[in-house]
């Protein structure tokens, strides 16, 4: 069972080394989980730490998102067993003392569960305490008659009124001492604090960490289909997360998508270009959404079978690199493969609209505007000057010449497209008569060349 773990403070400056398949990460922040799902595939993510502000915390939208994948996501410890007491309807399982007192509402401030920390070679410390570690210490101070209540009600009251960041314990014994307590018994509290403490936090994290390999303890996966609530995945902001900030990593290196488009953007030398057909794809898209265009599955999976062929994607394992190639899920290919064959769907839905003119205007066109147009007249002009006086004979030869003997030529000297050559013309817009003829005059214009060349031998 492959599980990741989102942890910090929570697990210590000396945490488990890895192993039963489980992956340790830092504290999540926005789009962390998101893309370690994506990237991982984990069967379990177990959420304790999140980052917190200035940064932004993992958002909802990509827990309820794994778990719409089929990841069981299981929060405790701190930032986890709030999320888990918000998102238990979806399905996220909460685990431990502090998620049970979040969800009984006997928890209600978020900066219990926090505290101050820094990353170290080993793992990360502690800057600062989390309340709800010292609300247990207390706990288990009046189970054991260990202080007196006075001295717990004055450790309490002093915690609560010191920022979460800046709850050290030597921050606390000077809020005593402020408070009303000689030093010599704000040392003592401090010193029991010390020796007593309960980490509450490093316990329930562990705990989880044993019961997910318990039999029972972890819920059936769900789908999208047995949400209670809507996975969004054409919502902007779930769009932003998963396209443009979602963490792609090689080695040891991390980026966001956007860092990546903005390198494109910077230094492809046929940026223009790209950006120009990518925009209109997705314009088409958008059109193609209006008009209440749908590919049907059938269109979907030749339209996977035709870019496989292209790509050279012979098998699972050569589709399985791409897809890791280009930061890709299966999900994500099945969905743009479904976009493709909208695209091709519209425009052939375009070119059967357009009557005699077929594709002329707007190839012609396009050509014009990135350059091309006048080369390619030149050599269309080349091959109309060889053909100007054997008029007749391209008549004969295209009278005589059976369609099928030339597609079937065609296959072992193909025409620069992919995929069946009948279906490729209609879709680009060119009749049968007109590829019939297009094939007659570049068979009989290497006739001519050829009998030229025997011609000057002899």
């Amino acid at each position: 069972m492959k599980i990741i773990v989102f942890a910090g403070p929570s697990l210590g400056e000396a945490p488990p080394s890895p192993g039963n398949g489980i992956v340790y990460l830092p504290p999540a922040g926005q789009n962390h989980l998101l893309s370690a799902v994506h990237r991982l595939r984990p069967e379990v993510v177990v959420l304790a730490d999140c980052l917190t502000w200035p940064n932004m915390s993992v958002l909802h939208k990509e827990i309820i998102w794994a778990l719409s994948q089929g990841t069981r996501v299981v929060g405790t410890a701190a930032g986890g067993a709030l999320r888990a007491a918000e998102l238990a309807f979806c399905g996220m399982q909460g685990h431990g003392r502090v998620y049970a007192a979040v969800a009984a509402g006997l928890l209600e401030d978020d900066a219990e569960v926090f505290c101050a920390w820094e990353e170290t070679p080993h793992g990360c410390r502690r800057l600062s305490e989390p309340l709800v570690n010292i609300r247990a210490t207390l706990e288990h101070a009046e189970v054991q008659a260990l202080l007196s209540p006075a001295q717990r009600e004055a450790l309490l009251a002093a915690a609560q009124g010191i920022y979460y960041k800046k709850r050290t314990l030597g921050a606390l014994r000077d809020r005593l001492v402020a408070g009303g307590s000689s030093p010599a018994a704000a040392d003592a509290m401090i010193a029991f604090l010390r020796e007593h403490y309960v980490d509450v936090q490093r316990h329930d994290l562990h705990e989880a960490l044993q019961k997910i390999q318990e039999a029972g303890f972890l819920p059936e996966p769900l789908c999208a289909e047995r949400m209670p609530v809507a996975v969004d995945d054409r919502s902007a902001i779930f769009r932003m997360l998963y396209h443009h900030d979602r963490i792609v990593t090689r080695n040891d290196t991390a980026m966001r998508l956007h860092e990546i488009g903005n390198f494109v953007t910077t230094h492809h030398p046929e940026i223009e270009h790209l950006t120009y057909n990518a925009f209109n794809r997705e314009l088409a898209l958008i059109l193609a959404d209006q008009l209440g265009l749908a590919a049907t599955a059938a269109e979907i999976e030749a339209c996977g079978r035709k870019f496989k062929l292209a790509a050279g994607l012979a098998d699972d394992a050569a589709l399985a690199a791409w897809l890791a190639a280009n930061d890709l899920s299966p999900e994500d290919f099945a969905a743009l493969m479904a976009e493709e064959a909208l695209v091709r769907k519209l425009q052939a839905a375009f070119v059967s609209g357009q009557m005699f003119q077929k594709n002329t205007r707007p190839l012609l066109d396009f050509m014009r505007l990135t350059h091309a147009y006048a080369p390619w007249r030149d050599k269309a002009f080349d091959r109309e000057t060889t053909l100007r006086e054997h008029g007749e004979r391209l008549g004969q030869a295209y009278r005589a010449t059976d369609f099928g003997d030339l597609l079937r030529a065609a296959r072992s000297a193909p025409l620069p497209w992919s995929g069946d050559i009948q279906h490729a013309a209609d879709a680009l817009g060119i009749g049968a008569r007109e590829l019939k003829m297009e094939m007659v005059k570049d068979r009989l214009r290497d006739t001519l060349i050829l009998e030229k060349v025997a011609g000057s031998i002899d």
